[in-house]
């Protein structure tokens, strides 16, 4: 059976380990230095603040197979809030199963309480860009722009 719930201090170790993944599986991010104190740093973050929250997706026997974290923002012009995706993750094993599902409806559960207007959600890792594109459309998402970057030398 498939549980969502927050990331507790006891999980940060098995929640770095995910993280790492994402950073190897990642053509984007794997260019950059892990760091270990910054990573713990991000997930204890974004677990401990009113305005944030990070949770994980685990199996029957407590394995990790996804994880979601964002924060409450607003736009500068507004105080209207929106929640903003920090981090969407899923293993490559239970990719195509219900994690990311569970993890992505537990995320508007959470913005939904903190009485959001939008939900923003972005595809930066390069990781199969074009089918995590398909999965936010089918999940009612619409398209809002793109994601550029160009690497300074």
């Amino acid at each position: 059976m498939m549980i969502v719930r927050e990331v507790q201090p006891d999980d940060a170790k098995e929640v770095m380990k995910v993280g790492k993944k994402l950073h190897m599986e990642s053509p984007f991010h794997s260019r950059y230095k892990w760091d270990k104190g910054n990573a713990f740093r991000f997930i204890r973050d974004l677990s401990s603040s009113d305005d944030s929250c990070m949770y994980i997706c685990t199996n029957g026997s407590g394995e990790i197979t996804g994880m979601v974290g964002g924060q409450i923002h607003s736009m500068y012009y507004t105080n209207d809030k929106y929640a903003s995706e920090a981090i969407f993750y899923v293993l490559p094993e239970h990719r195509g199963g219900r994690s990311a599902i569970l993890l992505l409806k537990e995320f508007e559960k959470w913005a939904k309480k903190h009485n959001v207007k939008d939900m923003e959600f972005g595809v930066v890792t390069a990781i199969h860009p074009e089918k995590t594109d398909r999965f936010f459309k089918k999940y009612g998402f619409e398209y809002l722009g793109a994601n550029f970057y160009k690497e300074i030398k």
